[in-house]
């Protein structure tokens, strides 16, 4: 397994939730432009397609494809707990 697929992976996953209203307002706590959105929704593509190519050059076909799935799968859950946390840390904090 390539680290440098599974950091691009999870930065690809990083980018895709943040082009999303509530996950950008969790972190920043304003919505983001329009063309920030669009920002983060290409480079969350090109992400994931360098972690594909990524995975096809060291895997091959079959074991690359399977491979960059699963570190995209991996990816997504590792930025949705974090989300998750830094969005519960904000809340607490709002509370006091």
């Amino acid at each position: 397994m390539s680290i440098l697929a599974f950091v691009t992976a999870v930065a690809a996953m990083l980018c895709l939730s943040l082009a999303m209203a509530r996950h950008h307002r969790d972190l920043f706590g304003r919505l983001p432009s329009r063309p920030r959105q669009l920002l983060y929704r290409l480079l969350g593509i090109l992400g994931t397609a360098l972690c594909l190519l990524l995975n096809l050059r060291d895997g091959g076909g079959e074991i690359g494809m399977v491979t960059a799935m699963g570190q995209l799968m991996g990816a997504g859950i590792l930025v949705g707990l974090l989300l998750a946390r830094v969005a519960t840390a904000g809340m607490n904090n709002s509370r006091r």
